[in-house]
């Protein structure tokens, strides 16, 4: 009998072994590719601006600030990052838990409210869950204390011409949420202040008071014990986004728009000419072309080196490789002129002369392409 059963278990390793061969050639041959890893198109957008200084010189000149917005958002995100709720009266607090369940189970808070309070009736089913387990309660509050906030004590149900409408409250003794340090909460208070009077922006001066008195707010209420600061944080954050993103003009906030939304498509654009097929993307980078071409005040050395390597590379894709590795084929001299204009150090009479030579012998490339590198010499405004 152990002999039969040494056939079958050889009999059944065998098989196996032939499966996970079968599934790695699979992988390895004819299985489907892994997928791409997802682009992060703003934190690129973000890292070209930081290390292009005329990039930088661009925003600045439609009165945009992109260091200082990021600036502010940081300081703004560690003024968040400093609250952590306290419980100064377990018993109260547990006294309210028990009455906002027993209201539930009355069906005084129905289920339908759940639209409008979102996630947040998760977190009230967590905190009624862990019933008198303090640290519990506290560890599930303190996850996301900014965001999250525990329903019928930090959002109370008013009625207002037939409808609820959820309030926070002004202030909050059985559950505080307060910067665990208020002397750095205070300091960085008072950056965000001196960054927003010493801006040179040109915004409303409505605007710019509307941020610092909302500071200020934020700063008194540090100073009250049960006051519930969430809301004053909040205001701040709108405020600040409206004041940095709401240009005087409407012409430079139209630019704004224009260059980033620019800057995104040129960064997506490059990734997939990396990773699909590039003969589909002629259009597009044809398109971003004439749209940069068009738009005279965008024009800069950098931006024009950026979208001429965009439409040459959909152009490259043309030839086989093949033609390319054969030393004097179009081919090649069309690789050799997109690693030159991909690297910004190109002559751009020299590669035009080279695109010429080319079309001699019947190969051409996008008439675009002539005029970004017509931007590129010295003297043209792309050169300024």
């Amino acid at each position: 009998m152990s002999f039969w059963w040494f056939l079958v278990l050889a009999g059944a390793s065998v098989l196996l072994a032939l499966a996970v061969y079968r599934l790695r050639r699979a992988r390895t041959a004819g299985g489907p590719p892994a997928p791409a890893p997802e682009v992060d198109v703003e934190r690129e957008v973000r890292d070209l601006i930081d290390t292009t200084p005329e990039l930088q010189a661009l925003y600045q000149k439609i009165q945009c600030s992109p260091a200082l917005e990021r600036q502010l958002e940081q300081l703004l995100s560690e003024l968040k990052e400093l609250i952590r709720v306290e419980i100064p009266d377990f018993p109260a607090f547990r006294e309210a838990l028990r009455q906002i369940r027993a209201r539930a189970d009355d069906g005084v808070a129905p289920a339908s409210q759940s639209r409008y309070l979102g996630s947040n009736l998760a977190l009230l089913d967590a905190v009624l869950a862990a019933e008198d387990d303090r640290t519990g309660i506290l560890e599930i509050l303190n996850r996301n204390p900014v965001e999250d906030l525990l329903p019928f004590v930090e959002q109370i149900p008013l009625h207002r011409n037939g409808k609820i409408v959820w309030s926070t409250p002004m202030e909050l003794a059985i559950m505080r949420k307060r910067p665990h340090d208020p002397r750095r909460f205070a300091l960085v208070l008072e950056e965000i202040e001196k960054l927003v009077r010493s801006s040179k922006l040109s915004r409303k001066e409505q605007s710019r008071s509307e941020v610092l008195d909302t500071v200020s707010r934020a700063r008194r209420e540090l100073q009250r014990e049960n006051a519930y600061i969430l809301t004053s944080l909040k205001l701040l954050d709108v405020k600040l986004d409206e004041w940095l993103r709401h240009a005087t003009q409407p012409a430079s906030r139209r630019k704004r728009v224009e260059l980033d939304l620019l800057l995104r498509e040129l960064i997506r654009t490059r990734h997939a000419l990396d990773e699909a097929d590039r003969s589909a993307l002629k259009e597009t980078t044809q398109s971003q072309a004439r749209q940069y071409l068009d738009g005279t005040w965008l024009h800069t050395r950098w931006l024009t080196t950026y979208v001429l390597t965009n439409l040459l590379g959909s152009e490259l894709y043309g030839f086989s490789n093949r033609q390319r590795k054969a030393s004097a084929s179009p081919g090649n001299v069309l690789e050799l002129v997109c690693e030159e204009v991909s690297s910004g150090n190109y002559d751009s009479e020299e590669t035009t002369r080279r695109l010429r030579q080319m079309e001699e012998r019947g190969v051409y490339v996008h008439s675009l392409s002539y005029a970004l590198l017509r931007l590129h010499r010295p003297g043209d405004p792309a050169s300024s």
